[in-house]
């Protein structure tokens, strides 16, 4: 039987604990300095569990942030504040500059509110478009959306193939000049870092989806046999169709909590659980998730969607509940009531029920930093594109985004919102 406490997972939550910390303090020198102590601890972590890609990814992380805090250390390390837009930024002044230098520009600002960074200018767009910005990004957009489908390992390895894209779309809008100085590199970054981990506060407590997923993940980790017990209770109970009904109906609800990601977890174990067909559990399964996917759009820590959405509209906790609440639950309670219909005649049983979970610790962490990876990618890739945007999306008419929006039926939605 595997130990609760090991040496490896003690060094993962205190790498963990170090990262979240960091985005709490004022100082660039001390979110570098925590940041850098929380990597050098992880990277540790994936190489005592052995894990070579996890490794690599920690690895270059820590000498970027180590470079960062070497820059802040020699330059005084200044606080995380701005006077006004294109004012100083921790006792420093940009003006824009490189090989965009000279032409029509119009200024966007996609990065209003950052916390920390108050209205902060990111781009400077010029009113032409730029061959080389454009063909670029959309060479980084074919492989963001095709490789996955194509490549198995890109597929086992989303979340960095992800961030690598997004550092080479950032990289590919500074080398054009789009992005001209460190301080709006710098706002970039901490939006990137801090979307995944505060995208509210309760009070000093910074709400997140990566804490979402981490911390329920460690509930159902350690409290999976009770979990079970409640389930085959509530099966006797209730009775079959009731208990279907309120199980997709909860599930789908709590899943804008909990996470879809750590929802589906506990979907996908208990279902497998149950004593049943396997054509009823395919059904099972495919209609639940889908009331999963559908009810995590309630708040910015249900799925990296939403979590997107509202920061890129700068909107409050509560805003894509009440636009989009008197819709989404009213579909989970559909999807719950047509889920009975289509398993009538099948009738799931406790007898027989078998503990399937055999998810360790070292899967939660791993699963919360492939998350907080996913979103600060998708951060990075949705400024980056700005340009396009500007230049081409934002001529189409409504009605033509609506179509287009419907390939998330086959690419990954959260791209597409980024």
């Amino acid at each position: 039987m595997e130990a609760l406490v090991t040496p490896e997972k003690l060094v993962g939550l205190a790498g963990m604990l170090l990262v979240f910390a960091s985005f709490v303090v004022k100082r660039w020198v001390w979110l570098y300095g925590f940041n850098l102590a929380g990597t050098l601890l992880l990277t540790l972590y994936a190489i005592l569990i052995g894990d070579p890609i996890f490794t690599v990814v920690e690895a270059g992380i820590a000498l970027f942030l180590a470079y960062r805090l070497l820059g802040e250390l020699r330059s005084g390390g200044g606080r995380l504040e701005n006077k006004g837009v294109g004012g100083p930024v921790g006792g420093r002044r940009w003006r824009p500059g490189g090989p965009a230098e000279g032409r029509p520009f119009k200024r966007c600002t996609p990065l209003e509110g950052v916390p920390g960074v108050l209205a902060e200018e990111i781009l400077v767009v010029p009113d032409e478009p730029v061959l080389g910005v454009v063909a670029g990004l959309l060479v980084i957009l074919v492989l963001v959306l095709v490789l996955p489908f194509k490549v198995k390992k890109v597929e086992e390895n989303l979340e960095p193939f992800f961030f690598v894209m997004g550092i080479l779309a950032v990289a590919l809008n500074i080398y054009y000049g789009l992005i001209p100085g460190g301080e709006q590199l710098k706002a970039l970054a901490v939006k990137a870092f801090e979307t995944p981990l505060a995208i509210a506060w309760l009070g000093p407590i910074p709400i997140g989806i990566v804490q979402a997923v981490f911390f329920f993940g460690l509930v159902f980790l350690y409290f999976h046999r009770q979990i079970y017990s409640l389930i085959a209770a509530a099966i006797r109970l209730l009775g079959w169709p009731l208990f279907v009904f309120s199980l997709v109906t909860v599930m789908g609800l709590i899943s804008s909590v909990i996470s879809v990601i750590v929802t589906a977890v506990i979907l996908a174990e208990i279902i497998a659980a149950l004593n049943m067909p396997r054509e009823a559990k395919v059904k099972f399964t495919v209609y639940a998730a889908f009331a999963v996917g559908l009810g995590a759009a309630l708040t910015p820590i249900g799925e990296p969607l939403s979590t997107i959405a509202v920061s890129k509209l700068n909107a409050p906790f509560d805003y894509l509940f009440r636009l989009l609440g008197a819709y989404i639950i009213p579909g989970v309670l559909f999807i719950a009531a047509w889920t009975v219909y289509q398993l009538r005649g099948y009738a799931g049983s406790v007898k027989g029920m078998k503990l399937v979970y055999e998810e360790t610790i070292n899967a939660v962490v791993e699963r919360a930093f492939r998350v907080f990876l996913f979103v600060a990618a998708l951060e990075l890739l949705g400024v980056s594109f700005t340009p396009l945007v500007k230049w081409y999306f934002s001529q189409l008419p409504s009605w033509a985004l609506y179509w287009l929006n419907t390939i998330s039926a086959i690419v990954d939605n959260a791209t597409l919102t980024a």
